[in-house]
């Protein structure tokens, strides 16, 4: 628990400096919260392999946020270390789903709406990215798979999905604000949701798995 107390001050640490940002020093703040979750799944005594996949879909989310808040240049890449991120959260819930996979009406409407937001932002996005079009259309099918991934799963607790759902909302706004128009509170709301997302993601999956 100490791991997941002083990533939270970390990141309230980071969310009250952003005012400030660029500083030295602000990118090594933004990627330690999530990096410290990295730690603390690498650390779970899960079966197998799940603890070391868990932790580096989270340390790929922390590279993520280096590069992003390193340069703008960087977008690109940053781009890249949340997709490898994703495809690992991807592999990681769906080989571990219960099989044969049979849903409740209310978990099938939840990948429904999944599935008609996609493609709702994919139609509202695409045409504004230019070149990056094939690039964010991959990521934007890799994030709602994750999330998808993460309702087939079937915990008992749904902190999981909860936690996938927020990442999504996250990456929704940074999208919009870069590409289509600023999102209203945009500084206000992308980490707290990011972070809270890759929180619940870490802590929901570890306790559900340290619970059997």
């Amino acid at each position: 628990m100490t791991l997941i107390w002083v990533s939270l001050v970390a990141s309230v640490l980071y969310y009250v400096t952003q005012p400030w940002h660029p500083f030295p020093g602000s990118p090594l703040l933004k990627c330690l919260p999530v990096a410290l979750l990295a730690v603390y799944a690498w650390r779970a005594k899960l079966p197998g392999r799940q603890g070391l996949l868990l932790g580096l879909a989270l340390a790929f989310g922390s590279l993520g946020d280096v590069l992003l808040d390193w340069n703008d240049s960087l977008f690109a890449a940053g781009l890249g270390a949340f997709l490898i991120g994703h495809f690992t959260y991807i592999g990681l819930f769906w080989t571990n789903r219960p099989k044969p996979t049979r849903l409740p009406p209310f978990e099938i409407a939840i990948v429904v709406g999944l599935a008609i937001f996609a493609c709702a932002m994919s139609l509202y996005l695409l045409p504004a990215v230019g070149p990056l079009a094939p690039a964010v259309a991959v990521y934007m099918g890799a994030i709602t798979g994750m999330a998808v991934c993460a309702v087939a799963l079937r915990l008992p607790s749904r902190w999981l999905i909860v936690g996938a759902v927020l990442f999504l909302i996250s990456d929704t706004i940074l999208a919009v604000s870069k590409f289509k128009s600023p999102v209203p509170g945009r500084d206000l709301l992308v980490w707290p949701t990011y972070y809270a997302g890759q929180l619940l993601i870490a802590t929901g999956y570890v306790r559900a798995r340290m619970a059997r």
